[in-house]
């Protein structure tokens, strides 16, 4: 005699090209930003679409993942690399967890990338400079080269800045990367700048404050690419080195662009004196193990720090 409700279920998700919804959908999966999200939806989607988008999740085995794991070009950098085979196998872990992970035995790359270029405040402010005359909209590529350099907003957060994300003493900012809330103080060649270009501003105290980068950018679909194309090519004419040739890649790899602003911001908070982990939930760093929050009180101290380091 046959008892059907005694019977081994199957996983409730079990075709590839249900996996990536269902991830979205999962109340186990972690709490995580709209853009890395869409990361994981991507890299489920091509798999799918390498091993057959009606295949059943748990019928793939260990040797099909070593094989689409050696078919991912070696030209990409290790760290891209990395975040897909992780991508995958955080999505098995988290629909499959009862499943052996075929994902699981795969082996990170070593890093294989030079170092990113630091860059000098002079340095930035020639770039400035470059970008000014850099076509109709070199006023909003100057201004926002500037504003990186001195909030280490990352691109997509900067270009989408809006006026009212401007405080008196802060900008207050929801990182599209992680999803974090940040509070960046407002250092004093910040706010002189700022102050000169909310007279130009056509938006005034509401709206974008790069509107023509912005519209840009949602043109692109939202990607930032041509825009740090631009901050590149401002680089470059300044003199900059901006990508290396890598005897083991097809494509050039990034040396300095608009995330070696960031490298900078962080580094005049450390040398001020600020606390790695403060620094860390100003940028807005997903990796920092902070005990408390980021509150009036710190505010104050890193005022105080950044005072006494001339930067207020």
């Amino acid at each position: 005699m046959r008892f059907p409700f005694l019977s081994k279920k199957k996983p409730p998700v079990s075709r590839l090209r249900d996996a990536a919804e269902a991830f979205e959908e999962s109340t186990r999966r972690r709490r995580i930003s709209a853009q890395r999200l869409n990361a994981y939806r991507l890299a489920l989607s091509n798999f799918a679409a390498w091993a057959g988008r009606n295949r059943r999740m748990d019928d793939i085995r260990p040797e099909e993942a070593d094989a689409y794991a050696a078919r991912i070009p070696h030209y990409l950098a290790a760290a891209t690399y990395n975040d897909k085979i992780s991508a995958l196998r955080t999505a098995w872990a988290t629909l499959m967890p009862e499943m052996p992970n075929p994902w699981r035995g795969i082996q990170r790359r070593p890093g294989d990338s030079r170092p990113r270029e630091p860059i000098s405040r002079e340095e930035i402010e020639s770039v400035v400079a470059e970008a000014a005359h850099h076509g109709r909209n070199g006023g909003e590529l100057a201004m926002l080269i500037h504003l990186g350099a001195w909030t280490g907003l990352r691109l997509g957060d900067a270009v989408r800045l809006r006026w009212e994300a401007i405080g008196e003493r802060t900008i207050s900012v929801r990182t599209r990367k992680t999803g974090a809330s940040v509070a960046i103080p407002i250092l004093k060649p910040l706010r002189e700048a700022l102050d000169e270009w909310r007279k130009k501003s056509v938006a005034g105290e509401t709206g974008d404050v790069f509107p023509r980068l912005h519209a840009a950018v949602e043109r692109n679909h939202g990607h930032t690419a041509n825009v740090a194309q631009k901050v590149c090519l401002c680089m470059r004419r300044r003199g900059l080195e901006t990508s290396y040739k890598h005897e083991h890649s097809a494509r050039r790899r990034p040396l300095r662009g608009y995330h070696s602003l960031r490298h900078t911001y962080v580094t005049a908070l450390l040398e001020a004196g600020i606390p790695v982990d403060i620094v860390a939930a100003i940028v807005g760093h997903a990796a920092a193990k902070m005990t408390a929050h980021y509150t009036h009180a710190r505010d104050e101290y890193v005022r105080e720090q950044l005072g006494k380091a001339g930067l207020l």
